[in-house]
C-alpha cells in the first residue's frame, strides 16, 4: 500500500523518511522532519540520505538514526540496493515516508512489506513542461506551491500539517566556530554576497556570464565581496 486513504489510528513507533539526494532537496524536505518531531514526540525518526548528504544530519536531534546509502560503494548496483534495504529490514519501521518518488526508492518501499507507506506526490508532468521550449501558462488564480510546502503535503494523509516551513540544519558548535572565523576574514567590514553558479542538471543552470554580471554589479552597486 502506497498512500494512507486516512489518518493513522495510533502513534507509529519508527518513521523511516527516504530523501537520498540531491543536496538542495535533502535541506528542503528538513520542514517534515521538524512536522514529524512537533506531531510525534516520542517517535524514532530515521532519516535514509546518500553518503555524501549524511554530514547534514549528524547534528540533528530530530533524526534518530542515519541511514546512509553509498551509491558508489556499498550500495552499488541492484545487489548493493537490495543490501542496504536488508539492513533496514530488522528495525521494523511502521511508517515509510517516501520523499524521493524515483524508481530506487520504489524499491526500498517494496523491499519493507509490512510498512505502511505515503509518498510525496512528484507532479512530473508539470515539472517537464516547463523545461520545453514554448509558451507556458499557469492555469488561471492558481499560485505555483513552493517544494517545501509539497513536501509538507506528503503528511496530509497521515491526519495533519504543521510546524515551520523554513528549511533547517543543525550544526556543531566546531563548525559555526569556523565559519564565523572564516567570514570575519574574507567579509573585511563588507557583506559578503555568495554566489552558486551550477546545478546537476543543465535544465536548472543560470548562463555563467550572467552570474558574473550580477556579481559585478552587486560589488559595484552594493558594495559587497
Amino acid at each position: 500500500m502506497d498512500s494512507l486513504p486516512m489518518a493513522m489510528a495510533k502513534t507509529p513507533e519508527r518513521i523511516l523518511v527516504i530523501r537520498l539526494g540531491s543536496l538542495g532537496d535533502v535541506i528542503l524536505t528538513t520542514p517534515v522532519l521538524s512536522s514529524l518531531q512537533a506531531h510525534w514526540p516520542g517517535t524514532q525518526i530515521d532519516l535514509a540520505v546518500k553518503m555524501e548528504y549524511a554530514d547534514l544530519f549528524t547534528e540533528d536531534p530530530r533524526v534518530n538514526s542515519l541511514r546512509v546509502f553509498d551509491s558508489r560503494g556499498e550500495h552499488r548496483g541492484l545487489s548493493g540496493l537490495l543490501r542496504f534495504i536488508s539492513g533496514l529490514r530488522d528495525t521494523g519501521y511502521d511508517l515509510v515516508l517516501d520523499l524521493h518518488r524515483n524508481l530506487r526508492s520504489f524499491v526500498i518501499r517494496l523491499g519493507l512489506p509490512w510498512s505502511r507507506k505515503v509518498v510525496y506526490r512528484k507532479d512530473i508532468l508539470r515539472r517537464r513542461l516547463l523545461t520545453w521550449r514554448g509558451p507556458h501558462k499557469m492555469k488561471s488564480g492558481k499560485e505555483p506551491r513552493h517544494t517545501v510546502q509539497r513536501y509538507l503535503d506528503a503528511l496530509s494523509p497521515l491526519g495533519f500539517i504543521n510546524g515551520d516551513t523554513a528549511p533547517k540544519i543543525h550544526l556543531s558548535p566546531e563548525n559555526i566556530h569556523w565559519a564565523e572565523d572564516y567570514l570575519k576574514d574574507v567579509a573585511e567590514g563588507k557583506t559578503i554576497l555568495g554566489i552558486a553558479p551550477s546545478a546537476a542538471w543543465a535544465t536548472k543552470m543560470w548562463p555563467g556570464e550572467r552570474f558574473r554580471a550580477v556579481a559585478e554589479r552587486a560589488r559595484r552597486e552594493l558594495s559587497v565581496r
